[in-house]
C-alpha cells in the first residue's frame, strides 16, 4: 500500500481526516511522489479515534516520504488531539528533500509543523517556519530519532509549551549555513526549556 504520483501546483484546503492520519492525504505505507508549488491550508482533524494518535494535519504517512517537497506552503493545518504529532506533516522518515517551502501557523501536540520519527535522509533547505505551535515539545519540528540536516534555517516566532520553541531533537541534528546566506532563529519561545533548540 502507499501512494504514487505527485501533487504539482495544487491547492488542498479545508479537509478533515478520518480515523487518525492525514487531514488531506492519509497514506498507509510509503508516499513515492513529490509535492511542488502546492498549498496545503486549514486541513486537519479533531481528537483521536479508537485510542490512536492523530498524525499529520495535512499529510500523514505511516512509513516513508521518498519524494521531495519543493516550493510548497503549509499553513493553518491543525490536529487537536492531546497525543497528536505533526500539525502539517507526519512521516516515519523523509528520504527526499524539503526545499524552499514555508510552514506557517500549523499546530499539534508534538511538532507544530513537522514530526519525523526517524529523521530525514535528505535535507530541509531554504525553508521557513513561522508561527507554528506545539502543545508540548517542538514548536516547529519534532525529531524523534535518526538524523536531520537543516540548511539555511529560518525559524521565527514558533512556540512550544514544553521544550524547544523551534526544534526539539532526540536525534542527530545538523545545521548548515550556505556561503553568503544567513541562518535565522528569532522570537521562538518555550515555556519548559530552550527557546529555540532542545
Amino acid at each position: 500500500t502507499g501512494m504514487k504520483g505527485s501533487v504539482p501546483g495544487s491547492t488542498v484546503s479545508n479537509n478533515t481526516g478520518g480515523r487518525w492520519r492525514g487531514g488531506a492525504f492519509p497514506v498507509n505505507g510509503t508516499m513515492a511522489g513529490s509535492s511542488a508549488d502546492s498549498a496545503f491550508t486549514d486541513n486537519g482533524r479533531g481528537t483521536s479515534a479508537g485510542g490512536a494518535p492523530g498524525r499529520g494535519g495535512a499529510v500523514g504517512i505511516s512509513q516513508y516520504l521518498d519524494g521531495s517537497i519543493t516550493g510548497s506552503t503549509f499553513s493553518g493545518n491543525t490536529i487537536l488531539a492531546s497525543d497528536s504529532m505533526g500539525g502539517a506533516l507526519y512521516a516515519r522518515k523523509v528520504n527526499g528533500d524539503i526545499l524552499a517551502s514555508t510552514f506557517t501557523g500549523n499546530r499539534a501536540n508534538k511538532g507544530g509543523a513537522l514530526y519525523l520519527a526517524e529523521g530525514a535522509g535528505g535535507s530541509v533547505s531554504g525553508s521557513a517556519f513561522s508561527g507554528n505551535t506545539a502543545g508540548t515539545d517542538g514548536g516547529a519540528i519534532y525529531l524523534a530519532g535518526g538524523g536531520m540536516k537543516i540548511v539555511d534555517p529560518n525559524f521565527g516566532k514558533n512556540t512550544a509549551a514544553g521544550a524547544g520553541g523551534a526544534i526539539y531533537s532526540a536525534g542527530a541534528l545538523r545545521l548548515e549555513v550556505s556561503t553568503g546566506k544567513t541562518g535565522l532563529f528569532s522570537g521562538n519561545g518555550a515555556s519548559g526549556a530552550q527557546n529555540a533548540l532542545w
